[in-house]
């Protein structure tokens, strides 16, 4: 990463992969030199980066370009997993945090509540209907990281990088929540506890978009709750990792 910051002498921009700029003047330069430089970090990150406003045109780009294409939203782990080179066979993004209408939570007459895929960490945690009616998710997303993180990070995400010390799966699997996956070819639900695979491994296709997140709410005779155990609740490291997550649903 790079960062600028001004330095004691009122005249001296000091730029942190060891430039040094003394004169004013220079200034505007140094900071295309800076723009330069973030510009060679993406480029070696991603090829193509599309900004939509419809899922519609998501999965045609997703269509066409196959496995080495990826939907981001919050991109709180896919943007560390390109950074790190971990994911070689990425080179196409599709943002969809243009998109309307993807980050409301909803509860109809029914009882059914639906998550759109943009709903966030802390949107969960501070809405009324999840802590009425489905407390478990709501205190999950509590434990998740650090604010900067559940401001950003979604749920859907989450769910989709399957790493079993997310915190969002217990509490949804608990709450019998379903998911849909859309494609260029039609819809189908899925089982949140058939979701999975193994450790990031998942039946969702490289082709399909996570577009809606649902669960019954809780009864009135019905409790639930989560609990999880860290070593401590950090970002540091491996020492906020979490040793084991369980919600319950009961009677």
């Amino acid at each position: 990463m790079i960062s600028c910051l001004r330095s004691s002498h009122p005249q001296t921009l000091l730029v942190s992969d060891g430039l040094l700029i003394q004169d004013v003047a220079k200034i505007g330069r140094a900071v295309e030199v800076v723009k330069n430089f973030l510009n060679k970090e993406q480029a070696n990150m991603w090829r193509d980066y599309h900004v939509v406003d419809s899922i519609e045109q998501a999965l045609e780009i997703l269509k066409d370009n196959g496995p080495s294409a990826r939907i981001i939203a919050g991109g709180t782990d896919m943007i560390i997993e390109l950074d790190r080179k971990m994911r070689p066979d990425v080179n196409t993004l599709i943002d969809i945090t243009r998109v309307p209408g993807l980050d409301e939570i909803s509860h109809d007459s029914s009882g059914i509540i639906r998550l759109g895929p943009l709903v966030t960490h802390n949107q969960c945690a501070a809405s009324d209907v999840l802590r009425d009616y489905a407390l478990p998710l709501a205190q999950a997303c509590w434990e998740v990281g650090a604010p900067q993180i559940r401001n950003r990070s979604t749920i859907a995400g989450n769910l989709i990088t399957a790493s079993p010390a997310n915190d969002t799966i217990t509490p949804l699997v608990a709450l019998d929540g379903v998911v849909t996956l859309s494609s260029t070819t039609g819809q189908r639900k899925v089982n949140l506890s058939d979701f999975y695979l193994g450790v990031r491994k998942t039946v969702m296709r490289s082709d399909e978009i996570m577009t809606a997140i649902e669960f019954p709410s809780l009864l009135s005779d019905e409790i639930g709750i989560f609990q999880k155990l860290g070593l401590r609740r950090a970002q540091a490291n491996f020492s906020g990792k979490c040793l084991c997550n369980f919600a319950v649903r009961s009677e």
